[in-house]
């Protein structure tokens, strides 16, 4: 009589929450689902990891975690996976877990029946320096990013003059330098709000790993809208899904081979 929604709340609310983090998250969620009675990853399409005998790597990995009551262990595994979600039982939350979550500012972000879904937080500050033509830039620190892929979420938040801001509109532009490979580089713009912030974000996962990455703002045309940051953000983390995607894996030495071919006919 509720129709779909009431259905789908009541036997499978599971899929409410997957709508949520799609929704929300995109491309960069990672979901580790701790919650073993409920391992219910394949919706998540490859964007979900599980403590059960469906990934053995992974559960030798958390292996006697909750007997770290540090929550260190935790945090590796956290690491290791690069999750930035995670998935609990509302009644099977230890000590060493809470531990680790509290590390990494967790918080829930959606209660899901039984389950909890937390969002984690270990990212950095850049360091901001002003620019030519009125603009600011950060720079974000890659000493310890992920030897491969790696999954890229930051933001930064901008002081500007409304007053100026309306005769023109600030262009935001992110780079991200890759391993052996062009550089990954995204152009947008930040609208100025009546309260004098701006906000500019980026959320992709880079299939080489990272060199540089960096941020970039200027107010166009050249006005002083008064530019400069007030908070950054960055978190880079493993990406355990593209590590494990056998296919794309198997494209690239396809593709790595071809380019070693010789070009125009082949003597016998």
């Amino acid at each position: 009589m509720g129709g779909r929604a009431t259905i789908i709340g009541q036997f499978a609310p599971a899929r409410r929450l997957v709508q949520v983090v799609e929704n929300r998250y995109g491309e960069t969620a990672r979901v580790l689902i701790l919650d073993e009675e409920s391992p219910f990853a394949a919706e998540f399409a490859g964007k979900a990891f599980t403590l059960n005998w469906y990934d053995p790597q992974l559960q030798h990995w958390a292996h006697r975690a909750d007997a770290d009551r540090a929550g260190q262990t935790w945090t590796a595994v956290f690491a290791r996976t690069g999750a930035n979600l995670l998935l609990t039982a509302k009644d099977a939350i230890s000590p060493s877990l809470m531990a680790a979550i509290t590390r990494a500012n967790g918080s829930v972000v959606f209660d899901a029946g039984d389950s909890l879904l937390w969002q984690l937080d270990m990212g950095k500050s850049g360091v901001a320096a002003s620019s030519a033509l009125h603009g600011v830039s950060v720079i974000f620190d890659t000493a310890m990013v992920p030897p491969a892929q790696a999954l890229i979420d930051a933001s930064v938040t901008l002081h500007c003059k409304p007053e100026v801001a309306r005769k023109g509109h600030i262009v935001v532009r992110w780079e991200i330098g890759q391993q052996d490979h062009p550089a990954y580089v995204k152009y947008g713009w930040a609208p100025c709000l009546q309260n004098g912030t701006a906000q500019a974000s980026i959320h992709v996962a880079v299939p080489y790993r990272v060199t540089a990455f960096n941020l970039q703002a200027h107010p166009e045309p050249n006005l002083d809208m008064g530019l400069a940051v007030v908070d950054s953000h960055a978190s880079l983390s493993r990406d355990l899904t593209a590590e494990r995607d056998l296919s794309q894996q198997a494209r690239d030495v396809f593709e790595f081979r071809r380019n070693q071919l010789p070009v125009g006919p082949v003597e016998p």
